[in-house]
């Protein structure tokens, strides 16, 4: 009996650090502050950044070919509880028009983002139903596509508020400190809404804007 809940203890605290951590798979997630929360048609959003490290992908067809995947990064949700007549609420989900990222240094220097050209399949919008009281993490990188630099390097690859990609290259053998941080504003006026409808239930549709406190992007180093 002791032996077994000693077993149980370290199954329970090996939970514990996994959940603490946010882990997806092997890669380790960093999460940010969350946001001030921000009403809009009376229902209330709040949201915070996580950001992984990249890593290596082998595909399992091709045993001998390993990939880099540049580092993840996400945006998480949560429908605050006001206790007045909260109902779901919609929200419009687009990388390329609803995310403006910054990057900086562990003094505060802004950094600016390099242009990147690549032919990739790019991530469409589209509509997320958010629940009274739930969350809800959406990839808010350009993960469908692969890396553009050399496999040394941590590189950040998200959209830049309707310009398109920006990327951050961050050297591994660098000895500085690297924030990201973002501002969300969900755009119901671009050219692709139309295709993507409201749900029939007619749910509100949040349009606020959401300052996304920064988070430590995480260099391994060599």
């Amino acid at each position: 009996m002791r032996i077994d809940m000693r077993i149980a203890a370290i199954v329970l605290f090996i939970g514990i650090f996994h959940c603490a951590f946010g882990q997806t798979g092997t890669n380790a997630l960093l999460a940010a502050d969350w946001s001030a929360p921000v009403a809009d048609k009376g229902q209330t959003l709040r949201g915070r950044l996580w950001v992984g490290e990249g890593h290596y992908w082998s595909d399992p067809r091709r045993s001998a070919e390993r990939y880099w995947v540049h580092a993840p990064v996400y945006l998480e949700l949560e429908h605050v509880v006001t206790f007045g007549w909260d109902q779901p609420i919609q929200i419009y989900f687009d990388i390329f028009s609803g995310l403006r990222f910054e990057m900086h240094d562990g003094s505060g220097k802004s950094i600016r983002p390099q242009g990147v050209l690549f032919g990739a399949i790019l991530p469409e919008p589209y509509w997320v139903t958010l629940p009274c009281d739930a969350t809800v993490r959406l990839r808010a990188d350009v993960y469908t596509a692969g890396n553009s630099t050399n496999m040394t390097d941590e590189e950040i690859l998200v959209g830049d508020g309707g310009k398109g990609p920006a990327e951050w290259v961050i050297p591994r053998i660098s000895t500085n400190d690297y924030f990201l941080s973002c501002t969300f504003s969900p755009l119901t006026n671009q050219p692709s809404f139309s295709r993507y409808h409201p749900s029939p239930l007619s749910y509100p549709v949040w349009e606020g804007t959401l300052k996304l406190p920064s988070v430590r992007v995480s260099v391994r180093k060599p």
